[in-house]
């Protein structure tokens, strides 16, 4: 899953859409809440999978956030990585995700 935005990206993707994506968007010839809930395998599990997104992208988008990367050498960026991994855990246990949930945060 795209968890690794920072708040600020987030806060300008939410308002920006790509000015080709959305022309794409505004001729094609199909429904695309339809398609989305087809991919994620029905309407309640979009409803769930953009809950878990929202967990993620608020409160915990520093954790994910790819800021530090670029400055961050081989060992600080597998502790990261471990970190990150270990949260994620946390996440489930404390929001009492199912198997399907935490596979969804981790696409």
């Amino acid at each position: 899953m795209a968890a690794r935005l920072t708040a600020e990206f987030l806060k300008d993707w939410k308002n920006e859409v790509n000015p080709d994506l959305q022309k794409e968007r505004d001729t094609c010839t199909f429904n695309i809440q339809e398609l989305t809930f087809l991919l994620d395998g029905g309407q309640e599990k979009t409803k769930r999978r953009k809950e878990l997104e929202n967990i993620l992208f608020t409160k915990y988008a520093d954790l994910f956030s790819f800021k530090k990367r670029p400055s961050q050498n081989k060992s600080e960026m597998y502790e990261s990585s471990v970190a990150k991994s270990v949260k994620v855990f946390q996440m489930k246990r404390e929001y009492g995700w199912t198997e399907e949930d935490f596979e969804m945060t981790t696409r």
